[in-house]
């Protein structure tokens, strides 16, 4: 397992400041937002259409005789099970489509969810094997997880920018990290921190609900849409570590 320190003659580049990425990529989301908000919706909406139709099916499913319902919940399953397919499809290309706009921002919305459609298979193979690779190291301890979680973290923007696909791409992500495992784990930390806190001051609310209530639903949907809204800014974060880390090696 490698060890998350430098190795070999130490440079004198380092990474932006935490504090500077946080600003800059939110400048950077702000002035994209309206094409960056098309693909967070393309993203949500498949996600909403799913849990409306399992929903739906299981509570017609309670309203129903004994056979009559086994029936219709079998036929719900079949649906949601095919519904849950779309849904995969069109979420990850919105998730996707996110990358190539932070790629080239000029680019115009539809032919960047276009372009989605040739990546899929690739980019979903690439993010179920990483993800399967964290899972594993994972499952031996929590800190090899979060060790090979930062080693592994950039390797969707080496498939988006590079075209390194599969397993390819997960080792140059591990070689582009190598030597500054702990700035960039230091980096995520903070983004880590600032979303932790914001988690606790809008859970706060909550308290003063009634569990289950209109009132407590709607907030929490909110709530919901409203981490939704945060992923692209972690995602124009994690791309400036990515950037910085390229533009250091290729010096070195």
């Amino acid at each position: 397992m490698d060890q998350p320190q430098s190795t070999g003659p130490k440079l004198n580049y380092s990474l932006t400041a935490p504090w500077q990425l946080f600003s800059g990529s939110f400048k950077w989301y702000k002035d994209n937002f309206k094409i960056m908000l098309k693909m967070i919706l393309l993203m949500v909406v498949p996600i909403i259409v799913f849990m409306l139709v399992a929903g739906l099916g299981f509570m017609i499913v309670g309203f129903l005789p004994a056979l009559a319902g086994k029936i219709v919940q079998v036929v719900t399953v079949a649906i949601s099970a095919v519904v849950l397919l779309f849904t995969i499809y069109f979420s990850f290309r919105g998730q996707m489509g996110m990358y190539l706009t932070i790629k080239d921002p000029r680019v115009s919305f539809k032919d960047n969810y276009r372009a989605t459609k040739v990546l899929f298979w690739s980019g979903l193979g690439l993010s179920l094997l990483t993800s399967l690779l964290v899972l594993a190291w994972a499952l031996l301890l929590i800190v090899p997880g979060i060790i090979f979680w930062v080693f592994y973290s950039l390797a969707f923007f080496i498939f988006i920018f590079e075209g390194t696909k599969g397993y390819s791409a997960i080792k140059a992500s591990r070689q582009l990290v190598k030597g500054y495992f702990w700035q960039v784990f230091g980096r995520y930390l903070y983004f880590g921190l600032f979303m932790l806190i914001v988690s606790i001051i809008f859970a706060i609310p909550k308290n003063f609900m009634v569990t289950g209530g209109a009132t407590e639903t709607a907030y929490s949907l909110v709530l919901q849409f409203a981490s939704y809204l945060l992923t692209p800014w972690f995602i124009v974060y994690s791309y400036f570590i990515y950037r910085d880390l390229k533009q250091i090696k290729a010096k070195a």
